[in-house]
């Protein structure tokens, strides 16, 4: 009797978690997001043109210039004192690709792709933290390949930075399951790969390999994530092999500096490690530790560059700390903060001004203002500057007829119509300038919740009851366009975009090409003072 009810609980026990079914979940988080594909869909296409042989600078360019936003971030890279050497300003991305090289572009934009990607979703989960991991420790085995002459460095680093794929993707799209897993190694004592496989039914490893193969990376980067540190008694002579070795031993290290009992996700010594990398490549200690070093000096020196928080680069510090360890955390601690770049101030500055409205552009003009835009940017012009610019493009390159930016007020209660550019926007920058309302008042809905919105009367029928009763007159029919600026996630302001021309509506590449613009008047909230 008692055998039988124990097979009964037996069969009415529900199966664990499996890889399958974890992965499952993981591919429907990424489409309710919505980031990762774009974000695969970007790099493939860059990987793809940059690694044809036959592609000339311009069509890895273009490529490039499909992301705006990107695009911006690899010209500030460009003119930055690492990878501009002399080469004076540059100012167009076709320039950029002939000064930084193909491999150098196609490694950059990966890593600017996955900064932007995973963004904070959770507010008990540190993703910058992860991110600044994966930065230092591919910076570390890009150093150490150019030292130890690696054939292929740029795909030695791509394999390095995409070694906690898994780990990334699982605490940006399912954020629950991952704090579970911390909860059991903080709780019980379990390795990450351990306490994954308690809660995944796999580890960070299997599922970083998944999804690079889902995204058609090489095999040789596929192979290489994940594992424990191998066992090696001399050079590497097998390129796959040692990318693997730098991949996972610079990834380890690196941890380790972060990680509270000063030791990898395996429990080797950071010292372990480094002569691990010393062994495989032929070189020095001294020479593996001066390259960390170097790698610490240039996450320093382009943090703010890449998107990153500088606060996040300081190791661990600690009582109890291994002594080794905690040298090492002191002497880059200090580097951090002796480096590290200014924190951007709490609050933006603008003006009020305007421009007047010119004639109608086309298609042509988007590049060239995209260009203007960004040397505004790197050149940390003010705030009005950019936005007034930001809105000619929106109006002559894009084709909307009418631009109005509002500024939230300093105490947070209204907001107002600050610029405005086209024919016919007094009365419109009148109705544009309210108390903050999220219940009743659809502008303050989207400057609260933020993103950017193409309000469409055929399809959007209840918008209207949102809207200001003045502005019912003066909006057309065939739509509008709204987009929000945050600034240190706080709403700061929105831009309104339409086409005042009543048998003309806002078009989705009308919308399109407007919000390039808008994202890099985002940008420029980020980094000009």
């Amino acid at each position: 009797m008692q055998e039988t009810a124990e097979k009964s609980t037996e069969k009415n026990t529900p199966p664990g978690p499996t890889h399958e079914a974890t992965m499952a979940q993981l591919r429907a988080a990424m489409e309710r997001l919505g980031d990762l594909p774009i974000f695969s869909t970007t790099m493939n296409r860059v990987r793809k043109v940059s690694g044809d042989p036959a592609s000339n600078a311009m069509e890895v360019a273009q490529a490039v210039m499909n992301d705006a936003h990107m695009s911006t971030k690899l010209l500030r890279l460009a003119n930055s004192a690492y990878y501009n050497r002399g080469a004076g300003s540059v100012t167009a991305i076709s320039r950029a690709v002939v000064l930084l090289g193909f491999e150098t572009v196609n490694t950059l934009t990966l890593t600017l792709k996955l900064i932007e990607t995973f963004q904070n979703q959770h507010p008990a989960i540190d993703m910058n933290r992860l991110l600044v991991r994966a930065f230092i420790a591919a910076n570390f085995v890009r150093q150490v390949g150019f030292k130890a002459g690696v054939r292929d460095v740029e795909q030695a680093y791509v394999c390095a930075l995409l070694y906690n794929l898994g780990e990334a993707a699982v605490a940006y799209c399912l954020p629950e399951a991952y704090l579970s897993i911390q909860a059991l190694q903080t709780r019980d004592g379990l390795s990450p790969c351990q306490a994954a496989k308690q809660v995944l039914g796999t580890g960070f490893d299997a599922i970083s390999q998944d999804i690079a193969a889902g995204w058609e990376f090489p095999a040789t980067v596929v192979d290489s994530m994940g594992g424990v540190p191998p066992k090696v008694k001399g050079v590497l002579r097998s390129a796959a092999g040692l990318q693997h070795a730098l991949a996972c031993c610079a990834n380890q290290a690196v941890s380790g500096l972060y990680a509270a009992t000063g030791s990898s996700d395996n429990g080797s010594s950071i010292q372990e490690l480094l002569e691990t990398m010393a062994t495989a490549t032929g070189l020095t200690r001294d020479t593996i530790a001066t390259a960390l070093e170097d790698s610490f000096e240039m996450a320093c020196n382009l943090s703010g560059e890449y998107g990153l928080n500088p606060r996040s680069l300081t190791p661990a510090l600690h009582d109890g700390q291994d002594p080794a360890v905690a040298r090492w955390a002191r002497r880059l601690a200090f580097f951090v903060h002796a480096r590290a770049p200014a924190a951007a101030p709490s609050t933006p500055s603008f003006q009020d001004t305007a421009t007047p409205a010119g004639p109608g552009g086309d298609a042509s003009l988007q590049l060239r203002y995209m260009q203007d835009i960004t040397r505004l940017i790197t050149s940390e012009a003010r705030l009005n500057a950019v936005f007034v610019k930001v809105m000619e493009a929106m109006r002559d390159g894009a084709g909307c007829d009418r631009v109005v930016l509002c500024l939230v007020s300093p105490d947070r209660s209204r907001y107002a119509a600050r610029l405005a550019v086209g024919e016919g926007t007094e009365p419109l920058k009148a109705a544009l300038s309210r108390p903050i309302n999220g219940h009743s008042d659809l502008f303050s809905q989207v400057l609260i919740k933020g993103g950017e919105y193409l309000f469409d009367p055929q399809r959007d029928g209840g918008w209207r009851q949102l809207l200001p009763p003045e502005f019912a007159t003066l909006a057309p029919g065939q739509g509008f366009v709204l987009a929000a600026l945050h600034f240190d996630k706080k709403p700061v302001g929105f831009f309104y975009a339409d086409c005042d021309d009543r048998a003309r509506a806002v078009s989705p590449e009308i919308y399109a090409a407007a919000l390039q613009f808008v994202e890099q008047a985002r940008l420029a909230l980020r980094v000009c003072h």
